[in-house]
């Protein structure tokens, strides 16, 4: 996965991926966002965060926008990506400040009827 924005400044890279800063559309704001590709899927991990008084940070989970932003950043307009909601067994939240896009490699994304999304 390569990005698609010239705003995107690289945090850290490796061959897998890397971590980058988008200053977010919500004006103050701006995303932090890990991108992998591993185990056949592209994921991207997304934190909005903000500098508050004193220096001290503010994270928060990214909005709706943002999250559009980071996947046009990301992927082409035409690609199709997930946020899953997995079963509560599986599910894991290690911080709960951010949101993940998926995206299978060696499949088609299935998509429900275009009248239905």
């Amino acid at each position: 996965m390569s990005l698609r924005t010239p705003d995107a400044r690289a945090i850290e890279t490796g061959e897998d991926g890397g971590c980058y800063r988008l200053p977010s559309c919500e004006p103050g704001w701006v995303l932090f966002f890990i991108v992998s590709n591993g185990l056949g899927w592209e994921h991207v991990s997304v934190r909005a965060v903000r500098r508050g008084a004193k220096r001290a940070v503010e994270s928060r989970v990214p909005t709706w926008k943002e999250m559009r932003q980071v996947k046009a950043a990301c992927w082409d307009e035409e690609d199709a990506v997930v946020q899953f909601h997995p079963a509560a067994r599986d599910y894991v939240n290690v911080h709960p400040a951010v949101l993940h896009l998926w995206r299978p490699l060696d499949q088609v994304m299935p998509m429900p009827p275009v009248v239905c999304v």
